[in-house]
């Protein structure tokens, strides 16, 4: 389906949908990408995509050698890179949720070797041309550090999660100064966006702006904790 989609659109990159199991086959969440513009970051990983190869020469594009988010600097520059990428609605590959996988371990917790400024600030400096529009990428660095602090911030604590919400927005304040100002944190916005993500990204930056972050943080790790 995806070679068939890449040679008769003639795209660089053709870009679908995925299901999250159990080792048991037991699915946990469906991702069907829309016709939108922003759907194509709902999959940042290598799996569920076909890139045409001289795209991937011509522009250099390759993994980073960082333990966390190798796979998101490539996709994010392919995607600044090209306005040829196709979305497609079809789901067809099954991405099995591991308990003793990297991203269940070592991605859960808050390290110097997990630490994602390093992805973003490779992304920025490598990126020679962007067809992403600058509220696209601004919105896609808001929620990829709420993401990371709410899967980080459950097993490493909260004294641990308050400096990582610390640094991630003194990281964002330093290089998107206007981003509280973002048109994507809404509700409503962007189009193609899961809406649980929406509701989670703006409650996230209005707990920030009002200063109740760190009492948030408090019952969020707390809750986990409690749960065992």
């Amino acid at each position: 389906i995806l070679v068939e989609s890449i040679e008769n659109a003639n795209s660089d990159m053709v870009v679908s949908g995925y299901f999250r199991v159990t080792q048991q086959g037991k699915i946990k969440r469906t991702v069907c990408l829309k016709n939108e513009e922003w759907s194509k970051f709902l999959n940042l990983a290598p799996w569920g995509k076909i890139y045409r190869l001289s795209f991937l020469k011509e522009n250099g594009l390759h993994f980073l050698n960082t333990k966390k988010g190798e796979d998101v600097y490539l996709n994010v520059l392919a995607y600044a890179y090209s306005d040829k990428i196709s979305v497609l609605p079809y789901v067809g590959y099954y991405w099995v949720d591991h308990e003793k996988s990297v991203t269940n371990k070592i991605h859960t917790k808050i390290s110097r070797e997990t630490d994602i400024t390093i992805m973003f600030q490779d992304i920025l400096s490598d990126m020679k041309k962007c067809n992403i529009s600058q509220d696209f990428l601004e919105y896609f660095f808001v929620k990829a550090c709420i993401y990371d602090i709410l899967f980080s911030a459950p097993k490493s604590g909260y004294k641990d999660a308050c400096e990582l919400t610390e640094k991630l927005f003194y990281w964002l304040s330093e290089r998107f100064p206007l981003w509280k100002k973002n048109k994507n944190i809404s509700f409503f916005r962007p189009k193609g966006e899961n809406l649980f993500t929406r509701f989670a990204v703006k409650t996230f930056c209005d707990l920030h702006k009002t200063g109740l972050i760190r009492a948030f943080l408090r019952l969020y790790c707390g809750w986990f904790v409690r749960r065992g």
